[in-house]
């Protein structure tokens, strides 16, 4: 079936009947009827106990039977009983694109009063039986016209979440096809700063046949995957293959990767071809995120950290300790002076603190008060070293979530490591990163804590934990200036500028957040922008050059000080390239409208997902099993069995004759 979104709906019967009121098709004819077929029953009755006397008893009982069942059988088809049944006007069931039609040839031989829709910008729903259908403009007509409908069996891949959302009736599933081969899942970061890694993650649908998934970018296939070939009788779940691509933009600009699928044995080309999958970054230079190192005493960690930031244009204010309440400053870059005490105020014009164990120990109460109201209200980004001598306390770390459980390695006191991250195996191309010695332990990731890097053994090494809207990350790893020595000064430089990335709050005091999916043309599109402005504007360019007002209403479930999560939606129309712009900051973001035909197999699959998900969420709530408004219904009895009855009687009663005849000859 085709059409994305067609659907009809038909009258659906609650589960079981109860016969209660026998009828007749016509009741004006049941007594004249009833009482021709008594009195030719009892004449056929006499007559045939007349003739068969030289019979023996049994067989005219049987003849009698077979008589009486042929007279009967008549008058059923004759009459065409039927029985009322408790039907309910509040249920119904929805078919959507890809309807099974066995559910189409079942659901179309309901009542002739049941009702029947389908979109108006969708073709009839095929089917074996005529459906008299009512064109609607949207789902949403049917809780705008139909309050009475209580419960829908949906039959197909579903409907769009946004279609969800606007019905009020409670869902129940129904059949679904399988799935088609493509694209079943993806995700990807659609903003990225020059030197960020490109992540593409998800799960494809595999098909009869085998091949492999590319990634292609501007200079042609980035990572590819062999995908084997589906088993016959594979269920859902195992005909799913997740991959994971990684790709580095080489210079900033707007880009248009692909993912393409080809049989095994076809060549490719960094073209675009038919049946590419497009996925829109945007790249941007970096903007170096202003940094305050706070360190208990001189390292070569640090001396090396100031070298490369200062090629790379960073700002960086570094504190270091003499002596109790004594300092070295130091200023690299235009940017603000180290602090001597940690206030709100300072802390604002800064977007990661660099701390050491020793150095966290000292803050006072207040300092560590407003290191923990800057992280949670503002977004600052915290980064707590493994080197010092003494520990912090646990309720110290617990504010300022840095309480990531370790664990030991067991039989080892020290782990030799090579580390890695995203992006790390492009830091050296064709050497893995010189090996670093750690103590024997790792981080238990669970909850709201995520890795930032680990060993060759998946141990995480490095991870963050969110507070408020800023992250807290501690790591396991020092002396990392040993990269450099070791002339592998470009592992040392991705890795900071990974950690930086992750844990620094963004320069601009706004923000976008785009959903990790595609722009399709003619779908809604829900965008965030994170903003402290009392009343921000934003405005849409779209492709055409046409200049629109993007209206934005404030997510009231977060409360406090700091940036708010204003909520938008827009419907791209033109194919080609959007930008994204706040009026207030000049904060801006592109993104690439497109064509829904590529991504088929994913719109099922959000269907399919979103629909799913709603029937669970509907047979969680309360059931209400008052019969109110239920109507009886009329429904003839099949005529088969009358059919049967009439055919075996006759063909006894002919058998029985012919068996007399050879009996007398």
């Amino acid at each position: 079936m085709n059409g994305m979104g067609l659907m009809a709906v038909t009258g659906w019967t609650a589960p079981g009947w109860t016969a209660q009121v026998w009828t007749v098709a016509k009741p004006s004819l049941a007594p004249a009827l009833g009482l021709a077929g008594l009195l030719l029953a009892a004449l056929l009755l006499t007559l045939e106990l007349r003739r068969s006397r030289d019979r023996s008893v049994p067989r005219r009982i049987v003849r009698a039977s077979a008589t009486l069942g042929c007279v009967a059988a008549l008058l059923l088809l004759c009459l065409r009983p039927a029985h009322w049944v408790d039907t309910d006007p509040r249920a119904g069931v929805l078919f959507t694109a890809g309807s099974p039609q066995v559910e189409l040839t079942s659901r179309s031989t309901q009542p002739q009063a049941a009702l029947h829709f389908s979109l108006a910008d969708s073709p009839l729903l095929p089917s074996p039986g005529p459906l008299r259908a009512q064109s609607i403009p949207d789902a949403a007509f049917l809780t705008r016209h139909f309050t009475d409908l209580r419960r829908l069996r949906v039959v197909g891949h579903g409907l769009d979440p946004w279609q969800l959302a606007a019905l009020s009736s409670r869902l129940q599933p129904g059949s679904t096809p399988p799935p088609s081969r493509g694209l079943e899942r993806v995700s990807w970061r659609r903003s990225l700063t020059l030197g960020e890694s490109l992540l593409v993650q998800g799960r494809w649908t595999a098909g009869e046949a085998p091949g492999r998934l590319e990634l292609v970018g501007p200079g042609g296939v980035e990572a590819t995957q062999q995908i084997a070939a589906a088993q016959p009788q594979a269920t859902r779940t195992s005909r799913l293959v997740s991959f994971s691509f990684t790709a580095k933009p080489r210079t900033t600009g707007r880009f248009l990767y692909r993912l393409r699928w080809r049989a095994l044995g076809e060549s490719s080309t960094g073209d675009p071809a038919a049946g590419d999958i497009p996925l829109d970054i945007a790249v941007s230079e970096p903007q170096p995120p202003r940094l305050l190192w706070l360190e208990s005493a001189p390292r070569f960690e640090t001396r090396h950290f100031k070298n490369w930031l200062a090629s790379t244009g960073g700002l960086l204010a570094l504190r270091t300790t003499i002596s109790r309440d004594r300092y070295r400053r130091e200023r690299l870059g235009e940017g603000p002076q180290p602090p001597a005490r940690l206030t709100s105020e300072r802390l604002r014009n800064f977007d990661l603190v660099v701390v050491d164990r020793d150095s966290l120990a000292d803050l006072s109460t207040a300092e560590v008060g407003a290191l923990r109201r800057e992280i949670g209200d503002h977004g600052l980004g915290l980064l707590l070293l493994p080197v010092g001598e003494r520990e912090p306390s646990t309720s110290r770390l617990r504010r300022l979530s840095l309480d990531i459980d370790t664990a030991p390695i067991e039989d080892l006191e020290e782990l030799a490591v090579r580390l890695e991250w995203p992006g790390s195996e492009e830091s050296t191309p064709g050497e893995p990163a010189p090996v670093l010695r750690i103590p024997a332990r790792e981080f238990a990731i669970r909850g709201a804590v995520e890795p930032l890097a680990f060993d060759g053994a998946g141990r995480a090494l490095a991870a963050r934990k969110p507070l408020g809207t800023g992250y807290s990350g501690t790591t396991l790893v020092s002396d990392t200036f040993r990269w450099i020595l070791e002339g592998a000064a470009p592992t040392h430089h991705r890795y900071w500028s990974h950690l930086l990335s992750s844990l620094a709050r963004p320069r601009s005091g706004q923000r976008w957040q785009l959903p990790a999916q595609p722009s399709l043309l003619d779908r809604p599109m829900e965008l965030v922008l994170w903003s402290a402005v009392e009343s921000p504007s934003a405005e849409l360019l779209t492709p055409a050059g046409e200049r629109l007002t993007v209206a934005l209403a404030r997510d009231g479930s977060r409360h406090g000080p700091g940036p708010h999560p204003w909520r938008g939606r827009i419907w791209p129309r033109q194919t080609g390239w959007y930008h994204l712009a706040a009026i207030e900051s000049g904060a801006a973001t592109d993104f690439y409208g497109q064509p829904g035909e590529p991504w088929s197999s994913w719109i099922e699959a959000q269907r399919r997902q979103a629909t799913v998900l709603r029937a669970f969420r509907d047979a969680a709530l309360p059931s209400r099993t008052a019969t109110a408004g239920h109507q009886r219904q009329r429904r003839p009895l099949p005529r088969w069995p009358a059919f049967l009855l009439l055919l075996v009687s006759l063909t006894y009663l002919w058998v029985d004759e012919k068996l007399k005849q050879i009996t007398v000859s």
